[in-house]
């Protein structure tokens, strides 16, 4: 905790990685979805999530006599709060 007033929260790091087994990224808006890649995932950055399903993958490692497990990211799904006026001008093309 970040005051000694608050309650110790429990969480885990989890990596992100598009080596050997890129995670499957998926944005859902309203009806539509787009599957996320290495190069356009940082949309995620500025995104306002109404709700985030993930698949966290184990790895387990060991290094120099020391062991551990760390997270990968497997699976997410990553439902975007929708623009009241999204649904409104979607169908209108860009310039």
């Amino acid at each position: 905790p970040r005051d000694e007033d608050d309650i110790p929260k429990a969480y885990m790091q989890v990596k992100v990685s598009f080596g050997k087994i890129p995670p499957r990224l998926v944005i859902v808006r309203g009806n539509s979805k787009k599957e996320l890649d290495e190069d356009n995932v940082e949309i995620l950055d500025w995104a306002e999530l109404a709700k985030v399903d993930l698949i966290i993958r184990p790895y387990n490692w060991e290094v120099n006599g020391k062991k551990g497990v760390k997270g990968y990211l497997k699976t997410g799904y990553f439902t975007i709060v929708e623009d009241p006026f999204y649904s409104q001008y979607e169908d209108i093309p860009e310039e």
